[in-house]
Order: C-alpha cells, then sequence, then structure tokens
C-alpha cells in the first residue's frame, strides 16, 4: 500500500510539472488514461525474475514500477519522482507523435537521453542532482554529469560507447553522452573530450529552463523516427534558433556542448558557421494527436508473477 502511495504521488507531481510548464496533459498532450502498476516482476535474457526496474509500455500505455532489491524497503521502490517522470516521457514520445523515436540504435539512446533529461525536470519539487533514481537505497541509475566515472560515456564514439546489440544497441548506455551534453548546457563546464577536443561552455542564462524549453522544442517539433545523434544536435540548433533567435548566446550554448562531447566533430555542419548561416534539412513539424479521453489515473497492483515482454523499454 505504500508504494501505492508513493507512485501516486510521484505521478500527480509529474503530471502537474507537464501541464503547468507545457500545458500538455496526459501522454497525448490532451488527457489520457494514465495506468501505473506497482511491484511489477521482470525477466532477464536468461527467463530470470528482477525486480529493481521501471518500464512504459507503448502497446498498452501502462507504467510498470518494479520494487527494487528488497521487497520490506519502501526505499529500493522504483518510483522516485524522476523515474516516473522518465517512464511518462516515452509516453509523451511514444502518444504525441504520429512516428514516435525508435527504441533501439542511437534512435533509441535519443529517446532514453530526453526521458532522463525530462525525469529531471519533473523532479524540479525536490531534488535537481543531474542523477537518475539516486533517492533509492542502492543509488543511481545513471550520473549525467560525470557519467565517465561510472562507466559511461560521455563522448561520442569515445571511451565506454557501446558497440554491441545488447540493450537494442547499448540505448541505456549510450544516452548518457547526450545526458552530459544537456548537463553541459544547463551548468557549464570545461575539459577535453575523449577526441582530444578541448571545451569550455558557458551555461545557458536560465540554466535549466533554458534546456527543458529547447528540447521540448526540439523533442516536439523536430527528432522522430530513427534520428541519431548528429540530426539530433541538428534539431536542437533549430529549436534554439526557434526560441531565440539564429545569432542567439543560446544557439551558440547549445552547439558548443554538443561539440564538447563530440557530436559536431563528425557533422558537415560543424564546418559552417552557426550563427546566422546554419541549415539544417529537419523533418516535418509533428502535431500532437488526442484519443479523446478525460484525463484519469489510477494505481494498481499486480501480480508477482507477471511476465513483461522483454522486447518493452526498461529503465
Amino acid at each position: 500500500m505504500q508504494m501505492g502511495f508513493s507512485s501516486l504521488y510521484a505521478i500527480d507531481q509529474v503530471m502537474d510539472a507537464f501541464k503547468i510548464s507545457f500545458d500538455h496533459e496526459g501522454f497525448s498532450g490532451t488527457g489520457d488514461v494514465v495506468d501505473v502498476y506497482n511491484e511489477a516482476v521482470f525477466y532477464d535474457e536468461n527467463e530470470e525474475p528482477f525486480t529493481n526496474g521501471a518500464s512504459f509500455n507503448s502497446f498498452s500505455d501502462n507504467m510498470y514500477l518494479g520494487r527494487g532489491i528488497s521487497y520490506f524497503n519502501s526505499l529500493d521502490d522504483y518510483n522516485t519522482i524522476d523515474i516516473v517522470g522518465h517512464e511518462f516521457t516515452h509516453g509523451i514520445i511514444n502518444d504525441a507523435h504520429f512516428d514516435a523515436l525508435d527504441l533501439e540504435g542511437e534512435a533509441g539512446a535519443v529517446n532514453e537521453a530526453l526521458c532522463d533529461l525530462f525525469g529531471e525536470f519533473a523532479n524540479l519539487s525536490g531534488l535537481v542532482d543531474w542523477k537518475l533514481g539516486a533517492e533509492k537505497s542502492d543509488g543511481a541509475i545513471r550520473h549525467y554529469d560525470n557519467p565517465k566515472a561510472y562507466g559511461f560515456p560521455d563522448t561520442y564514439l569515445g571511451d565506454y560507447w557501446y558497440s554491441g546489440s545488447g540493450d537494442n544497441g547499448g540505448i541505456h548506455t549510450n544516452c548518457t553522452v547526450l545526458d552530459y551534453c544537456f548537463y553541459l548546457m544547463a551548468n557549464g563546464g570545461s575539459g577535453t573530450n575523449d577526441h582530444g577536443e578541448t571545451y569550455n561552455v558557458t551555461p545557458l542564462d536560465n540554466g535549466m529552463w533554458d534546456i527543458y524549453d529547447i528540447a521540448w522544442q526540439a523533442m516536439m517539433h523536430y527528432i522522430d523516427g530513427d534520428d541519431d545523434f548528429i540530426t539530433t544536435r541538428n534539431c536542437f540548433i533549430q529549436a534554439a534558433k526557434d526560441l531565440y533567435g539564429s545569432c542567439s548566446e543560446e544557439v551558440i550554448i547549445t552547439s558548443e556542448a554538443f561539440k564538447a562531447v563530440g557530436i559536431s566533430h563528425y557533422s558537415p555542419q560543424a564546418l559552417a558557421t552557426i550563427c546566422g548561416t546554419y541549415s539544417s534539412s529537419l523533418p516535418n513539424v509533428l502535431k500532437a494527436f488526442s484519443l479523446f479521453r478525460m484525463p484519469w489515473l489510477s494505481i494498481q497492483p499486480i501480480s508477482e508473477h507477471a511476465l513483461l515482454p522483454l522486447t518493452q523499454e526498461q529503465t
């Protein structure tokens, strides 16, 4: 029961955050049924059960939250605000787009990174720590501010970059390159990336608020389908131009942050001047659609023996 109340509080905070800031209700944007299932049990590739996970099912539009490593420790539950916000963003990407962003390869990593970012956004009522699920007793799932220190990549095609076929092409590993990029946009930072390129990124004037506005514009109007990291970089620059103008500091900072993590190093646009001359071929503007259902919310327990398909996204 305690997990149900905690999940109810978390989804309420998440839905309020998107409604107040972006006037976006539910997954599609105009109101949806949001079902959250607690005490979910997942199964790995060897059919071994585990409970330390969370998932959004794109077929049923349901969210599943695991109990964590200990059934008796409520601090293990995978229902922190940022984790619930992460899964909720998967629902937005899935339901508010005609051609939803894929969940494999680079597109899948982009998908995960956007969900990481907006999971942190939904946590603004509490602690913004640039980590996923740090409030759990077993610690954070991912660290956005310094992923390399935890064995995750912070540079495109650099150290710890995963190039195998597991985890749909490493979507829960390679996403930290963009996580770090978003962190730099909001907070700034300097250093040398894995390709030997030095960087010194100035933070956006309004930090987190600016990156959320730019990311929302890019996610809702440009990024879709099988878009890779370079396309995502182009979409973010275009989104910054939409909001702040082509010669704005926001456009330059966005470009510098992507360059810092090695993405623009591989892009032909790196040879062009960002201010005033940037151009890109972008997908058509995407529009949200309504399922014509009244907003509703239910928190429901499921059997501890329920089997969830391995093909579904898991945090």
